[in-house]
């Protein structure tokens, strides 16, 4: 099994924008929220992701890990595209991280993702709409 490479490319109180790159067999955390600018250590830090660019050439899932994982995206072999849709961690018991895992097609095996995160509970400047008297 091989690792992602995982690239922050923007990381401030409200949002951050990770780059995620790799090759058939991947597996692993991709985002670990406690470990962003302005978490809280003593809650559990939540993003939502708002965007998805991705280039893929084997099958990509994305999982919000918990209790009970949920799958965020499944994407083909062969697919590239933006998804701008809001989506929130659903996973029962929530731990905020993000996983990936791949699965080989018929050509290189390569991906590339570009994730947009709002930071929604747990850190210093998240959206006001989670925050109580934010």
């Amino acid at each position: 099994m091989g690792t992602p490479n995982i690239q922050i490319l923007k990381d401030d109180g409200q949002s951050t924008v990770v780059k995620v790159t790799g090759a058939t067999s991947d597996s692993g955390t991709i985002v670990t929220p406690s470990a962003l600018k302005y978490a809280n250590s003593s809650q559990t830090c939540l993003v939502s992701i708002s965007s998805v660019s991705f280039s893929t050439d084997s099958l990509v899932t994305l999982t919000w890990a918990g209790g009970t994982p949920a799958v965020i995206y499944n994407f083909g072999y062969g697919q590239a595209g933006v998804m701008d849709a809001y989506v929130v961690n659903n996973a029962t018991s929530p731990t905020g991280a993000i996983t990936i895992s791949t699965t080989a097609g018929s050509g290189s095996g390569a991906y590339s993702l570009i994730l947009k995160l709002n930071k929604e509970q747990g850190y210093a400047n998240a959206y006001t709409r989670y925050n109580a008297g934010g």
